[in-house]
């Protein structure tokens, strides 16, 4: 059988067993070396662990078959997959032991976002944990996939995927699901945008809360749908001062509202 690394697919997407091995899940790129098969390596964007053949196809932080996490499945005999995106079967290294039935492991050639999503978009259900709003702009950077990166617009917090958890997350660091998160998306649906999530988790002081009825929308807010003048009707227990007529000022807040003024120069 002779082999060479140009047949395989140059980038590749591993996901499917993110609960043992998350690590080790995501992106990997050739590095331009190959095994003595001719068979190629590859490394992960953003973990640096390895996918390689020796006699199998193997995923783990060296060379070193031993301290592999993934390993392909051919029952009484070798694995003779000339790429990993032909392997049917992986068995994943969870706790002490192999198990081939937990876990349904894909290996594929990775597949480049293609969706336009929104420029701006509110994460909405989440208010107690986001500081300063849900209101996120595309940053203009992207990832490995093409999947947009956004940046909280007052708090320079990210919203971004992230390929071992399979899902969208905020925090302060896009390279990072160890960087001060704050919440995720649970849908496990891989959506290229995030207005495609739904069902967001908070961090609480020391745990993930329960998926809230959370959702990723479009800005789209249109300040001249907005009356030019308002008025606060007057309310005993309130303060006078701040009654009355309110006009635009001309500004926004970060969601694109308009911000208004009356006469004793409270804001609404």
């Amino acid at each position: 059988l002779t082999l060479t690394a140009a047949s395989c697919a140059d980038k590749l997407e591993v996901y499917g067993a993110s609960e043992a091995q998350y690590s080790k899940m995501g992106w990997y790129e050739k590095t331009g070396g190959a095994d003595i098969s001719g068979r190629p390596i590859y490394q992960n964007r953003w973990t640096n662990h390895y996918l390689h053949y020796n006699h199998k196809w193997y995923i783990g932080p060296t060379m070193d078959t031993t301290h592999a996490g993934l390993q392909s499945e051919a029952p009484g005999h070798p694995d003779t997959s000339p790429c990993p995106t032909d392997v049917h079967d992986w068995a994943v290294w969870k706790g002490h032991e192999w198990t081939t039935t937990q876990f349904n492991v894909t290996v594929r050639i990775a597949v480049t976002a293609t969706e336009v999503c929104a420029p701006q978009v509110e994460l909405r259900g989440l208010e107690s944990f986001l500081e300063a709003g849900g209101w996120f702009v595309h940053s203009g950077l992207t990832d490995a996939s093409g999947r947009p990166i956004y940046r909280q617009k007052q708090n320079n917090k990210f919203l971004y995927f992230w390929p071992s958890q399979e899902g969208w997350f905020v925090g302060d660091n896009y390279l990072s699901v160890n960087a001060a998160v704050q919440a995720h998306s649970n849908d496990g649906t891989r959506s290229e945008c995030p207005t495609g999530t739904s069902g967001w988790s908070g961090w609480s002081s020391h745990s993930w809360t329960p998926p809230f009825a959370s959702q990723v929308v479009p800005m789209e807010f249109l300040t001249d749908s907005c009356e030019p003048r308002v008025e606060v009707l007057n309310d005993a227990n309130i303060a006078t001062s701040t009654m009355g007529i309110y006009t635009k000022i001309g500004s926004t807040d970060f969601s694109g509202r308009p911000i208004y003024r009356n006469t004793k120069n409270f804001f609404l």
